[in-house]
C-alpha cells in the first residue's frame, strides 16, 4: 500500500536523514525532550502568526504582549521581556507597532524617570478579547485530542520540566560585577 506523504514530512524526513544519517546515533536527537518541546512550540507559533497575523493583524510577539499587558497591568517593556523570556529587541518592536496601532500607550514613569511604562488602550483591551476567544478555542481543540487523564498528566509532566529548565537557567547564570 502506497502511503501518501505530506511534502512537509518528506522535507522533514529528508532533513533528518541529511543531518543525521540513518542509523546514526545522534538520530536520536529527534527523541530529546527539548527537541520534541521546539518542534510543539514551533508549530503552534506558527499557527498563531498565520491565524492572528491574518485576522488580527499581530505578530505572535504583539500577540504575547498584548496578553502580559491584559493579564498584569501596566508596566515596563522590560517586564515583559524578563518574565515572558522573549527577546528584548522584539518586544521593543512589538510595542512600537502597537502603539502604532493604537493598542497600547507609552508615558514616561513619574517615579523614574528613565523608565517607560506601557499599558493596553481600550482598543487594546477589546482586541486582546477577540484574540483570546479564537485562542480559547485553539486550547479547547488541542485538550479534545487527550484524555482529562492525559491532560492532568501533561500538566504535571510540563511543570516538573519547567521547574527543572529554571534550575538549569539557574546554573548557567553569569556572576555579578565584582563577585568574581
Amino acid at each position: 500500500m502506497n502511503k501518501s506523504v505530506k511534502p512537509s514530512q518528506k522535507r522533514n524526513d529528508e532533513y533528518r536523514t541529511a543531518e543525521f544519517g540513518e542509523g546514526n546515533a545522534s538520530s536520536d536527537f529527534s527523541q530529546r525532550y527539548g527537541y520534541k518541546l521546539s518542534i510543539l512550540s514551533n508549530r503552534l507559533s506558527l499557527w498563531t502568526a498565520r491565524t492572528y497575523g491574518r485576522k488580527f493583524g499581530v505578530s505572535v510577539v504583539e500577540w504575547r504582549a498584548l496578553a502580559y499587558l491584559f493579564a498584569n497591568g501596566e508596566c515596563a517593556a522590560r517586564d515583559i521581556t524578563v518574565n515572558t523570556l522573549m527577546d528584548k529587541g522584539n518586544v521593543s518592536r512589538a510595542i512600537g507597532s502597537l502603539v502604532k496601532k493604537g493598542l497600547v500607550i507609552r508615558r514616561e514613569d513619574r517615579a523614574d524617570g528613565r523608565r517607560i511604562l506601557v499599558r493596553l488602550t481600550a482598543s487594546g483591551k477589546r482586541l486582546y478579547g477577540a484574540i483570546s476567544a479564537q485562542s480559547e478555542g485553539r486550547q479547547q481543540r488541542l485538550a479534545l485530542v487527550l484524555t482529562v487523564d492525559e491532560q492532568c498528566v501533561l500538566d504535571r509532566a510540563l511543570a516538573k520540566l519547567g521547574v527543572e529548565a529554571d534550575r538549569m537557567l539557574d546554573e548557567t547564570e553569569l556572576p555579578a560585577q565584582g563577585d568574581g
